[in-house]
């Protein structure tokens, strides 16, 4: 009877120690690779066009890196047709660029097909570094199971640890018999 509680004490302490560690564990994310990751040259007063479905509500970083003077310009597939046929048209994003554009939390506001535009407004050829990625954000256990289940957890995991303490002292503890 002794061993038992002994062996269960060391057991409570193991599970109580290891719930706490995993409240403060990292999760494991795989990258999730861009949705566009190319270098271009564009010849003068020429353009580079992007077609690519993005979805709403999901968060994008858009960054364009040119040695020289482009207009970048993001539309859906309407504007896009307008825009090819000379007709008045909307933008989402309707920049200048001269070295660096960065939209960090590009939000879109609807799943569509949407054409990423780089012009080149110089007389000289320029190179373009486009790189369009979804958002994700690597977060640990702790930061997905906020507020009470995290604190459940470490309160659970210190429970067991006193138990354990018990069970071991009343298997130490010499008995009345």
């Amino acid at each position: 009877m002794r061993t038992s509680m002994i062996i269960a004490g060391i057991m409570f302490i193991i599970i109580g120690f290891g719930l706490v560690a995993y409240s403060n564990m990292m999760i494991e994310t795989t990258s999730i690779p861009p949705l566009i990751d190319e270098s271009t040259i564009i010849d003068p007063l020429n353009e580079r066009t992007f077609s690519i479905f993005l979805r709403q509500d999901t968060y994008y970083s858009l960054l364009i890196e040119t040695s020289n003077s482009v207009k970048v310009l993001l539309m859906d597939k309407e504007n896009y047709d307008r825009y090819k046929s000379g007709e008045e048209y909307s933008t989402i994003i309707n920049r200048i660029v001269d070295k660096t554009l960065n939209f960090s939390r590009l939000l879109l506001p609807s799943s569509s097909i949407y054409y990423l535009i780089i012009r080149n407004i110089c007389s000289e050829t320029v190179i373009v570094n486009v790189t369009l990625s979804e958002l994700y954000v690597q977060t640990t256990v702790a930061e997905l199971a906020t507020g009470m289940y995290r604190l459940a957890m470490v309160v659970t995991g210190f429970i067991l640890v006193i138990c354990g303490g018990i069970c071991m002292l009343i298997g130490v503890l010499p008995s009345k018999e």
